[in-house]
């Protein structure tokens, strides 16, 4: 248990740095929590060694078993998410949107050698979303190990589902880290455009990434068009956004009829 604690410490002090997002930030979060936990049972734990006498190696093994289960899976996705990363830095895997983000932090004047466009191609996002998923779908005969993960795939969602609100609910997008299914093209502007740019624009600004969770999979097309919909209305000033979701929604009631 101690090995799997330390390595998940160290998990933590990595993918809970800035550059890697609100999704892993909410998972780490969720995993401290667990380790909470488990730093409980371990002070209850020398508290009885030390006042109780009848305190044996095989109750002390009783007591930690759950636990030990529990920092098992969650070391168990450490390493998983961890080895992802390591194979999209190793180059198997790359954000073809780096390009646009270089181009963004040399007009805004930053420094390219912190790091933030190569953390771009971290582990993060749908991706975890899309790791957790498939880890639950493997362990569906494991309740403890089950529980454990849905809690953190929910504790993880939370930041992403904020996203997703704003892009369906306003038709903006805020992901600064590339976490979001759509991906905003900043670099394309309306001005670049030489000619009728209403289809060109609006085709090329807003698409969608390769790492979306299998829950918005089959949705990923609406969820695309219903954004961008609401993202034209909003360009155009002509309307207001909440303005044009009662609209839009009135419009689908009547073609429903």
């Amino acid at each position: 248990m101690a090995t799997h604690y330390i390595s998940i410490e160290a998990f933590l002090e990595v993918q809970g740095q800035r550059d890697y997002g609100p999704v892993c930030h909410a998972l780490c979060a969720g995993i401290r929590k667990h380790l909470q936990d488990y730093l409980v049972l371990v002070v209850q734990l020398e508290t009885q060694l030390l006042t109780n006498p009848n305190f044996t190696l095989n109750v002390l093994n009783l007591h930690t078993l759950s636990a030990a289960h529990m920092l098992k899976q969650i070391y168990t996705l450490g390493r998983a998410i961890s080895n992802q990363s390591s194979d999209m830095e190793d180059g198997t895997e790359k954000d073809i949107d780096d390009f646009d983000d270089i181009l963004e932090s040399l007009r805004a004047g930053r420094d390219l050698s912190s790091g933030d466009i190569l953390n771009r191609r971290s582990c993060k996002g749908g991706k975890v979303l899309r790791l957790l998923t498939t880890r639950l779908d493997t362990i569906s005969g494991d309740p403890a190990a089950r529980a454990i993960l849905t809690a953190l795939l929910k504790d993880a969602s939370r930041p992403y589902v904020a996203i997703l609100n704003d892009w369906l609910h306003h038709g903006t997008i805020q992901d600064p880290h590339g976490e979001f299914l759509v991906r905003e093209q900043k670099s394309i502007k309306r001005e670049k455009l030489a000619q009728d740019y209403t289809d060109e624009y609006w085709d090329r600004r807003y698409t969608l990434r390769d790492d979306i969770p299998p829950q918005l999979e089959p949705f990923k097309n609406k969820i695309l068009l219903a954004g961008k919909y609401l993202n034209v209305v909003h360009e155009c000033g002509g309307i207001d956004t909440n303005e044009a979701m009662e609209i839009f929604r009135n419009l689908s009631m009547i073609c429903a009829l």
